[in-house]
Parts: C-alpha cells; sequence; structure tokens
C-alpha cells in the first residue's frame, strides 16, 4: 500500500502544479474549478480502488456489503477553487459489515496519507451511514444536499439524497438563515457592503448563492443542473434575473480563485491590500470601480436569497397536517373545520419559523376553546409538539400564554386552567 500512496501524492502534487500555475490567476474559473475537482475524483476513485481490494483480503463481500463515496458542499458543486475544503462521505451499506469496515478503514488511511500531507490543502472526511440522518444537524445535511456520486454503490448514494430530501424542509433553510442574520446583525462584518468583502460568508456572498440553490431545489424537487431553468419555466425568475445570478456567481468565484492563488492559502476576505491588484488583473479599473462592479453583484446574491425565502413562504408546503400558504400557516380541514388535533402543532410551528397562524385558525381556537379545556390526555403527536415548544430557543413564554389562552394546557397539566 506505501507504493500506492506515494505514487498519489505524486499524482496529486504534479495536478496541482500544473493547474494552478501563474496565468492561472486570470483563467476561466469555471473551467478551473472543474478540472481542480476532476483530479481530486481521480485519487479517490483510486483510493476506492486500492481500499476494496485490500478489504477483499480481509473478508469476503457479503450480499449486502457495499460503500458509496460522495462528494459534497463545494467540491460536490465542482466549484472547487485552489485552496477550497474537500469533503469527501463514505456511504456504508451496513455499519456491522466486515467488509465494508475493512474497506473504510483502508479509505481513510489513505485519505489521511495522500491528503493530509499537503498543510495547503484540508480534506475533510465522514461516515454517513443513512441511518444516522435524523441525528445530522442542519449545516451537515445542507452540504450533502450538494452530493455527488463518485464511486463505490451509486444506489447507497442516491438513496441518502431521497432519504435527506424527504427529512429536510425548506423552513430548516429559511430558519437557519433567520437566525444567521440576527448574529450578522450583532456583528461588525455583516454590512452587504464591507470595505473588506468576505466572498464566501455573509450577507451578499457565494454564501446567499448556495442557499438559495438548496431552498428551491428543496421546493422544486428539482436537480442542481436543471435549478435556474426551472425557475423560468415555472415563472419565478426572469430570464434576465437569471442571466445577473449567473453573472453574479462567475464574478464571485473568479475573485475567490484569484484571492487563493494571490495569497498562496485558503483567504476569502478581501483585504485592502489585495484591493488595487485585484481591480487591476480582473478588470483593468480602479479599485473604487471594481468594488462598486462587486457590490452589484453582491446585490444580486442578496436579491436571490430573499426571493428563495419569499417563494418558501409563498407556498403551498404541506407540513404533515399543517399547510403553508401565502406567509400563513393553515390547518388540514376535517369536515371543512380545522383538526383540532393540529392545533399544539399549528402554534410549534409557528413559534419555530415565525410565521404567523392564518386567521380562520386564530379565530376556530378562541371559539372552540370550551371544547379544548374538556381534554385531559395530549395525543403522541401532541407531546412531542409541546416538548417543541419548550425545547426551541424563543418565544417559549408567548407560545405557552397561547397554549392557555386557547384552553390547550389541561392536556399537559392536570387542571391547570382551574388553577390559572
Amino acid at each position: 500500500m506505501q507504493h500506492e500512496i506515494s505514487r498519489l501524492r505524486q499524482v496529486f502534487r504534479e495536478g496541482r502544479a500544473e493547474l494552478f500555475v501563474p496565468a492561472a490567476r486570470t483563467a476561466p474559473c469555471r473551467e478551473l474549478m472543474e478540472r481542480h475537482a476532476a483530479l481530486i475524483d481521480g485519487l479517490v476513485g483510486e483510493i476506492y480502488r486500492v481500499s476494496g481490494e485490500f478489504a477483499d483480503e480481509k473478508a469476503a463481500r457479503g450480499a449486502h456489503s457495499g460503500l458509496g463515496i460522495a462528494a459534497t458542499g463545494g467540491y460536490g458543486r465542482k466549484e472547487l477553487s485552489p485552496f477550497s475544503d474537500v469533503d469527501i462521505a463514505f456511504i456504508p451499506s451496513e455499519e456491522q459489515d466486515a467488509w465494508v469496515e475493512a474497506a473504510v478503514h483502508a479509505a481513510f488511511k489513505l485519505v489521511m496519507d495522500v491528503f493530509l500531507t499537503f498543510r495547503e490543502v484540508h480534506v475533510g472526511y465522514s461516515f454517513r451511514p443513512i441511518s444516522d440522518l435524523p441525528t445530522w444537524d442542519l449545516p451537515t445535511k445542507a452540504s450533502l444536499l450538494d452530493a455527488r456520486h463518485l464511486c463505490g454503490d451509486r444506489r447507497l448514494t442516491g438513496r441518502l439524497q431521497e432519504q435527506l430530501r424527504w427529512s429536510l424542509s425548506p423552513l430548516d433553510l429559511m430558519l437557519e438563515i433567520q437566525q444567521l442574520e440576527e448574529r450578522e446583525e450583532r456583528g461588525a462584518d455583516a454590512a452587504l457592503y464591507s470595505v473588506e468583502p468576505h466572498l464566501k460568508e455573509g450577507n451578499g456572498s457565494l454564501r446567499d448563492l448556495h442557499r438559495a440553490r438548496w431552498i428551491y431545489k428543496l421546493l422544486l424537487g428539482v436537480e442542481e443542473n436543471d435549478l435556474l431553468p426551472e425557475l423560468e419555466h415555472r415563472g419565478l425568475m426572469s430570464s434576465s434575473r437569471i442571466a445577473e445570478i449567473n453573472s453574479a456567481a462567475e464574478w464571485f468565484w473568479r475573485a475567490r480563485n484569484w484571492l487563493h492563488l494571490t495569497a498562496g492559502k485558503r483567504s476569502d476576505v478581501l483585504i485592502n491590500n489585495y484591493q488595487d491588484k485585484i481591480a487591476s488583473e480582473l478588470g483593468g479599473v480602479s479599485a473604487q470601480e471594481w468594488l462598486s462592479q462587486h457590490f452589484a453583484h453582491a446585490e444580486t446574491l442578496a436579491l436571490f436569497r430573499a426571493a428563495a425565502l419569499r417563494d418558501a413562504l409563498a407556498g403551498p408546503m404541506d407540513l404533515g397536517g399543517l399547510q403553508l400558504e401565502n406567509g400563513y400557516l393553515f390547518r388540514r380541514r376535517i369536515h371543512a373545520r380545522p383538526d383540532p388535533g393540529r392545533a399544539v402543532k399549528l402554534l410549534h410551528f409557528s413559534q419555530r419559523y415565525n410565521i404567523p397562524v392564518g386567521l380562520v385558525d386564530l379565530q376556530d381556537l378562541e371559539t372552540s376553546r370550551a371544547t379544548a379545556l374538556q381534554v385531559t390526555e395530549p395525543a403522541g403527536d401532541e407531546a412531542w409538539a409541546f416538548l417543541g415548544i419548550l425545547r426551541e430557543g424563543r418565544q417559549v413564554a408567548a407560545t405557552l400564554r397561547e397554549l392557555v389562552r386557547y384552553g390547550l394546557m389541561n392536556r399537559f397539566i392536570d387542571d391547570f386552567s382551574q388553577v390559572m
């Protein structure tokens, strides 16, 4: 195996040297990123081959033995700048499988020995059994939305994508954006028009492009390559607007590639020291004029994110007995009336996602108070919704007061209405 490690290191070193020559600073950005991703793809394919051969010597493959390997994040999108993180997911068929364990162990060792000896390159690798999906946090799930199958069992990558789309709601991404905006408002680098722009994170950055894509992919049920054409086809975005988004993305990718190569490391903040140089090399203009163009593209990406949020709120979106439409939450109708069994979930979702309850449902909650007071035991899903209310980080007291107002607390605390 040591011979293979030395060979793959050499391929990686020579491949990067060929790609990232001085002229690459002004090369077409998309081609450079895709060639970089293709270089890593080839190495990961070789790692899988060698790992499989090693595992074959250790254990026999069972009928269900399988391992899928996928690129995630920017690597999955083939948007791999010179010093971008390279994220790889290993997707096993079964955790308790001797062949899979041997293959994963060998692959992890090869990834470390081949990639991690290059200090300027950060490669992240993760073990992602599909059965663990409910325990993953939102950033992990979002990065896996961009998963691209590399090698091994393609069915496992496909199954992961299917389960991921089933478990992840556009509202979860919307909530993350809201929380991020709240944090950014308290920070010094929150401004879209920062004097030292952050190309990857923050308001009007590549992250806005990613979040808008993720929301629309979940809303429309389409893959990355079909996303923008589908937005135009459905009348959600004009062709001229889509052209502006593509132009803004190209602008940011080109600037980020330039900055990585100029700094000789991962660097995503365009500090003052680089602004005259990037303006001259990429635009042949002054720094002030280049920044003016940059901020126009940043506005385009920020507006793309805002459009995705607006379209998510517009719905219609089924939320398991609830409906989101035109910015309001409603309960499913039973005999032309809102389902009383979804009242607690309705208030929980309103609290969690900061979305108001529709007027008809509010009126029904008021008129149904006397009936609600007679219920002394919660249904199973009501108990989970109540726990969800208590676990949220905001508006807990306000939501509990709403439960009291609508006579819903008796089912959680005996005789609460008599005490209060």
